[in-house]
């Protein structure tokens, strides 16, 4: 075999000849060709003077397969587009540099975030995405943000004074040179003093508005969550998945710790981009609320979500009386306790904005169990809120065997999809700082993972319908 590099082709290869007809760049070019640039705010008007500007179409592809092939940077995708023959033929040879592919991606971050949902919709059109199970989850990404960087309380108020004395020797300095007739680097350093100090001041505000404890000044918008091996500076990455192929319907990221606020978010989200919500909604115990569930029932939508086991109870010691046990008498507005005494209604508090009624027990003090029940020198006492009714249905509900296999099913659905994209698409830690930014990459990640199941099933004959449902 003739394996010389200096062979000379009498014709030149043509550019489509350097990627197979089933190359999945080819399913992006077909993608991002049917996509509305107009709905989407992606419609750029060329410059009027100076060199032609690039099609967003092509500057959009380039992102689209550099999160589906690694290649997350914009110098990545610049250097890609003169080395690698997908990339070139993607391009048509036109070698965007970086500096147009970052402006491009920061002058449309909210339209790049679009392109999920349109990813949702091809994946609708071609029958690949299932209504009757849908996963909800939360995964903890890494912020592009040096942990040394960050501080507490204390130690920005240290900082500030050791920048408010720098600042001031700084101006005695200039003033000194500046009457002497002299001019040196003091200007400068004396303009990133000051930028410092807004920086802290910055942060020290937002510590005081959120209630953190520590603030990161390299990126004051990630926080410090916790994870299998203790804590990491990050956000949480949210994703629904359907049950069948593994499609993201939804997606965000945001930077609160924990995911139950998530939930009405992520199905709000889920029934824009599909038009309805599936039959039943798997998440763990970390969306699990009342306020949750009532509105799922309110909204008549399924949901299966285990209670925390510090609210189940079942095998602690203070299981027999929890409040679960308490059964209450609508007729007689009362509580009867497991012993078969009475709590009485007492009056109303409120709680969060919502109206709480209060039941206590006036027989706990003969009563033989008490130190097992309460620690309460007033007696048990019992609160009854406005999703009560909810919770309690909820729970038979959990008690079902479908509920229960459908809760083993959930991570068999979600958590795969969560390790490709940190595995395979290299999405373990975000290349941006703050959340705005870092928003945008989750979508293009889950748009990029989404485009991936999207082509295998067209290839392999699995979608319902051909590759013209894509445009």
């Amino acid at each position: 075999m003739d394996c010389s590099r200096a062979k000379v082709w009498v014709f030149p290869p043509k550019l489509d000849e350097v990627v197979a007809p089933d190359h999945e760049v080819r399913f992006v070019a077909e993608f991002v060709e049917g996509l509305d640039m107009a709905k989407l705010g992606l419609a750029v008007a060329p410059a009027a003077e100076g060199r032609p500007s690039y099609p967003p179409r092509v500057l959009l592809a380039c992102w689209v397969y550099g999160f589906m092939s690694r290649v997350r940077s914009n110098r990545k995708i610049e250097r890609a587009c003169r080395e690698w023959a997908p990339f070139m033929w993607l391009s048509g040879m036109t070698h965007p540099d970086h500096n147009t592919l970052w402006r491009f991606y920061q002058d449309n971050r909210q339209a790049i975030r679009s392109v999920f949902k349109e990813s949702v919709a091809v994946a609708q059109r071609l029958g690949l995405v299932d209504m009757v199970e849908h996963a909800v989850d939360g995964s903890k990404i890494k912020a592009r943000a040096a942990v040394k960087r960050s501080y507490d309380k204390a130690e920005l108020e240290e900082m500030a004074s050791k920048i408010d004395e720098q600042i001031e020797e700084l101006e005695k300095q200039n003033k000194a040179e500046e009457a002497e007739g002299r001019s040196g680097h003091l200007p400068k350093a004396l303009a990133r003093a000051e930028v410092l100090k807004e920086k802290v001041k910055k942060a020290r505000q937002e510590m005081e508005e959120s209630g953190q404890k520590v603030v990161n000044l390299t990126d004051g918008q990630a926080r410090f969550m916790k994870v299998s091996d203790g804590y990491q500076l990050g956000y949480n990455g949210q994703a629904v998945v359907e049950g069948q192929n593994g499609i993201v319907v939804a997606q965000d990221v945001v930077d609160a710790v924990n995911d139950v606020g998530q939930l009405s978010p992520m199905l709000k989200q889920t029934k824009e981009n599909l038009g309805e919500n599936a039959e039943q909604t798997v998440a763990d115990a970390g969306y699990f609320s009342g306020a949750n569930i009532a509105a799922c029932e309110k909204g008549q939508i399924g949901v299966v979500i285990p209670e925390p086991q510090s609210q189940r109870g079942e095998k602690g010691p203070d299981w027999a009386y929890h409040k679960s046990q308490f059964a209450y008498e609508p007729q007689a507005d009362t509580y009867r306790c497991p012993q078969g005494k009475d709590l009485l209604f007492l009056g109303t508090s409120t709680e969060r904005g919502q109206g709480v009624r209060v039941y206590r027990c006036r027989e706990c003090g003969v009563c033989p169990v008490r130190g097992e029940c309460t620690a309460d020198a007033g007696g048990r006492m019992v609160k009854q809120y406005w999703y009560d009714q909810a919770v309690a249905a909820h729970r038979e509900k959990m008690k079902g065997d479908t509920a229960r296999a459908l809760s083993k099913l959930r991570k068999t659905i979600v958590e795969p999809v969560f390790g490709i994209i940190k595995e395979q698409l290299d999405g373990r830690r975000f290349l941006l700082r703050g959340l705005e930014n870092v928003r945008a990459e989750w979508a293009l990640l889950c748009t990029a993972h989404n485009l991936r199941k999207i082509v295998r099933a067209v290839w392999s004959g699995r979608a319902q319908v051909g590759l013209a449902a894509v445009g």
